[in-house]
This record gives C-alpha cells, sequence and structure tokens, in this order.
C-alpha cells in the first residue's frame, strides 16, 4: 500500500494563536466562487435549512474577517438569509460570539 504524502502549499499560513488564515489571491477567488454558489442555492429554504444543521453559521463568521471585499458582501448576504431563523441569531448573539463588533466594524 502507498501512504499519501501531505500536501503543503506555501500560499496559505496559519496562525496558531488567533485560528486566522491568510490565503493567495487564487485561494481567497476560489472562497469567493464558493460562498457565491452557497448564496444562490440558499434561495431554497429548505437547503437552507441543512446548511444551518450543517454549522453553516460558525464557518461563516470566520468568513467575515477576510480580506477580500466580495467575499466579505457574500458572506454577509448568507448570514442576512440565515438570520430568519432562531437558532442563528442565536449563535451571533452568543456571549462568546465577536460578530456583532466586526459587523459593526464593517
Amino acid at each position: 500500500h502507498r501512504v499519501a504524502e501531505p500536501i503543503v502549499q506555501a500560499d496559505c499560513s496559519f496562525d496558531l494563536t488567533t485560528r486566522n488564515y491568510t490565503f493567495s489571491k487564487k485561494q481567497e477567488r476560489i472562497l469567493f466562487i464558493c460562498l457565491s454558489i452557497l448564496d444562490n442555492i440558499a434561495d431554497d429554504m429548505v437547503v437552507l435549512r441543512k446548511m444551518i444543521n450543517k454549522s453553516l453559521v460558525s464557518l461563516l463568521t470566520r468568513c467575515i474577517q477576510q480580506k477580500s471585499i466580495e467575499s466579505v458582501l457574500v458572506t454577509l448576504s448568507l448570514l442576512k438569509k440565515t438570520s430568519i431563523f432562531e437558532e442563528t441569531v442565536i449563535e451571533l448573539t452568543n456571549a462568546g460570539s465577536k460578530v456583532i463588533p466586526q459587523l459593526a466594524h464593517l
């Protein structure tokens, strides 16, 4: 059996103390495309509910910190769509969550 070697990318760095990712331009573009696809399929409420059940909100809260303004705008659009559900509102206003100050900063 062949053992796969880990793939190391020099364009992506991770800070363990603050848990922040730094992406290359291509990675930022791919993230934007993925968020845009999620935004488009989130128009269906059944699909949106499934995405929320799969911890979409916690992922979106991390995407607010991206450098790409396009990614942040799509993230905000998704958060707006998910805000109609009570679970999302509770998660966003949770004491441990720093989302509201980040939104105020934008």
